[in-house]
């Protein structure tokens, strides 16, 4: 992981100790998200650095493949629109990934939360989802199914039931 290689050097090692008193144990009070696969615990490290830590639920040779990846990849990635990596513990029976905390929630809840303060327009969640930085064959195939969903909406007389409420107004 302290190899220069692929610039990992990037990526803290942390001890499980370490992270078990910066989540108070991964206390359920700490969790942030919970995934298909992996929960996402709040932590404090002894810098008082606030922190978002990914631990599998699962303790299965797939997953940890998954995790190296993530790992991997993640320390090359530096873009705004995607959580940093700190750094990983890999003393624990699967390892566990370290990310800067982001205080303003997911990009799932930036979308589909309706929030006064912050109303979103139809060309503000276009923007949101259009920097998403997903596969292009994926994303082909999504706009695909997505478009055969709205067309069926329309055809049904529908379309209002599958629209946002904030872009059914404009």
């Amino acid at each position: 992981m302290s190899s220069n290689e692929g610039g990992l050097d990037k990526a803290k090692l942390f001890s499980s100790k370490e992270l078990e008193i910066a989540t108070d144990q991964f206390n359920e009070n700490r969790i942030l998200g919970c995934g298909g696969q992996c929960m996402v615990y709040k932590g404090m490290l002894p810098d008082e650095k606030i922190v978002a830590i990914k631990k599998s639920k699962t303790i299965n040779e797939g997953h940890l493949e998954q995790f190296v990846n993530d790992i991997i990849i993640l320390s090359h990635i530096d873009h705004r629109n995607i959580v940093n990596l700190i750094g990983s513990c890999l003393d624990t029976e699967m390892p566990l990934l370290i990310y800067k905390f982001i205080p303003n929630g997911t990009l799932f809840h930036l979308i589909h939360d309706l929030n006064e303060e912050y109303p979103r327009s139809w060309n503000i969640q276009l923007h949101i989802a259009e920097e998403k930085k997903g596969n292009l064959d994926i994303r082909i195939a999504r706009k695909e199914r997505l478009s055969s969903y709205f067309m069926l909406s329309m055809e049904e007389n529908h379309l209002l039931d599958i629209v946002d409420v904030e872009i059914g107004k404009d």
